[in-house]
């Protein structure tokens, strides 16, 4: 992965698309639709987002970049995070 100098804060911010490209992580189309159907802009608003409830396609297409976002620094604040804790 590599390393973004960017604190957590400005992470948060960052657009989600964005991010993805950041950390070389190529979003296939189920990924893409979803963000686009919930509206999701920035990754503050995907760490808000529950996923639980998704068919298992469209989690299982999520999984790399919520192993992103872990390896990111947000692992610590998993609790705050509906995107992290949420599993299959």
């Amino acid at each position: 992965m590599k390393k973004i100098k960017m604190t957590r804060a400005q992470l948060k911010q960052m657009d989600v698309f964005t991010f993805a490209g950041r950390v070389e992580l190529k979003l296939n189309r189920q990924a893409g639709a979803f963000l686009q159907r919930r509206g999701i802009v920035n990754v503050a608003m995907l760490l808000d987002t529950n996923t639980i409830y998704e068919k298992d396609t469209v989690w299982r297409s999520l999984s790399g970049l919520r192993e992103k976002l872990r390896q990111a620094g947000f692992e610590r604040d998993k609790r705050e995070h509906k995107f992290l804790i949420t599993t299959i």
